[in-house]
């Protein structure tokens, strides 16, 4: 049984961790800072060749000590915002890199960093809504330990106004940034790297950005490319799924499309399942049976919704909800988005 678990955490991670080119951007940044990067790599204990391999994944605490290994060779506890400050490519995002340069504008980037960020770290949820003049875009890690993140988040969250900034070819410079993690002795370097408020000890970890900025026309914008690199991503997106988990959301799908309940017991009898091995085969591949409808609910929905002439109610109804305001509550919980605010934003940015 030990060995099941650790076969299975092994899995897990290798399916949902962080993409190792990420970790080999991370050591090309630290290159350029005159940082012994093979130091670094031995003491995270990340072998050369996985580095290579476009489909690896590194785990949180891999990640982790290659900053913190990075920190203390230099002395510098803001290592993580001069390894941002050091992208001029966004070479370490593999095929969303080239995608979130390929963009309209800043909004179409932000719904590929939404939509694709999984390739980036299989566990991290990147929910934007808009509150007042500003895109709120809320970085949700399934990782608790505040501490073993704090550098990967500060730099993520460095690294995704980097990436707009790049995509805009102008300077994007962020109302407020929010991190949840323990406040530093030093908050000032943050304050300059940003150009704004930030804050520790938050609820989020969290970037505001300027409606008007991310409005701005991209000057890479290229819809021929842009349309084979989504056919790329959704292909990377289906080989670092789990089988068994895309097994079954397939199989919710089809009930959906059917107008059929999704529930588990109709799941486990159309897979030939009892429901008690279809839990157990979802828990081995670290996900819920609830985890696993709601993610084919907001896909689905999020569809519908880009066809202006679908009801909302007609929407609700389709993904298994009775009632719009249960799927509007359910919507914004999945996207931060009512349904209307994610449809007008979609609806704008296709006539326009």
């Amino acid at each position: 049984m030990q060995d099941l678990k650790r076969h299975t955490a092994t899995h897990h991670n290798q399916q949902l961790g962080i993409s190792a080119l990420l970790g080999r951007a991370l050591l090309a940044n630290l290159a350029q800072l005159a940082i012994d990067t093979e130091a670094v790599r031995e003491a995270a204990g990340v072998e050369a060749e996985r580095l290579a391999d476009p489909r690896a994944r590194l785990s949180h605490r891999e990640i982790a000590t290659m900053f913190e290994e990075a920190e203390r060779i230099s002395g510098d506890r803001t290592m993580s915002l001069q390894i941002a400050a050091q992208t001029r490519t966004l070479a370490g995002g593999g095929v969303l890199g080239p995608l979130i340069l390929s963009s309209s504008d800043g909004a179409q980037a932000l719904d590929y960093l939404v939509q694709y960020g999984k390739l980036l770290a299989g566990e991290l949820r990147i929910a934007p809504h808009r509150f007042a003049s500003n895109w709120v875009v809320r970085f949700v890690p399934a990782d608790v330990d505040l501490e073993l993140l704090s550098r990967m988040m500060e730099c993520l969250l460095a690294v995704a106004v980097r990436a707009f900034e790049l995509a805009l070819n102008t300077k994007v410079q962020p109302s407020q940034v929010s991190f949840r993690h323990a406040t530093p002795s030093h908050v000032e370097p943050f304050r300059r790297f940003f150009g704004c408020d930030v804050y520790f000890d938050a609820e989020y970890y969290e970037l505001r950005l300027p409606q008007q900025s991310l409005s701005q026309s991209a000057t890479g914008a290229h819809p021929r490319i842009v349309e084979q690199l989504e056919e790329m991503a959704e292909s990377e997106l289906r080989l670092i799924s789990p089988r068994f988990t895309t097994a079954v959301r397939e199989r919710i799908a089809v009930l959906f499309e059917q107008d059929a309940q999704a529930s588990r017991a109709n799941v486990a009898h159309a897979m030939k399942l009892t429901e008690r091995t279809l839990q157990r085969r979802l828990a081995e591949e670290g996900t819920t049976f609830r985890e696993v409808v709601e993610g084919v609910r907001c896909d689905r929905a999020s569809a519908l919704l880009r066809d202006p002439g679908v009801r909302v109610a007609d929407i609700a109804y389709a993904i298994g909800y009775d009632e719009v305001t249960s799927f509007t509550k359910a919507f914004r919980r999945w996207t931060g988005d009512t349904p209307t605010a994610f449809r007008s934003r979609h609806v704008d940015e296709r006539e326009s």
